[in-house]
């Protein structure tokens, strides 16, 4: 499959605010765990971009970081546990019935 950077290599959150001293100042009414969901959304967009060249690749690059991103919310008050039970059982089964097939290449749809 076709190499792709690292999105963390190429960039951060804190590029579009002018660095993270701007990007606070930005965030700053927000609570720590929602700063966290924040950059972690910025990262599971970026990776979504790429897209992944198989189900497993799945596993490992997009769906950790939805469910981190479902702790955080949780963290920060919102009622996601069965969401969070879900995602963590399709982990730990590798079910590949939840991988969006837009995120796969058309040869593979």
């Amino acid at each position: 499959g076709e190499r792709h950077t690292q999105p963390y290599w190429a960039g951060t959150p804190f590029d579009g605010a002018g660095g993270i001293p701007e990007w606070l100042k930005l965030n700053a009414k927000l609570s720590y765990p929602e700063k966290q969901t924040k950059c972690l959304n910025w990262l599971l967009e970026a990776e979504k971009k790429i897209g992944v060249p198989d189900t497993d690749s799945y596993f490992v690059n997009i769906l950790p970081l939805e469910i981190q991103i479902l702790k955080r919310k949780i963290e920060s008050g919102e009622d996601l546990k069965a969401d969070l039970e879900k995602l963590e059982t399709a982990l730990k089964n590798s079910d590949a019935s939840i991988v969006p097939k837009e995120l796969l290449p058309s040869t593979a749809n």
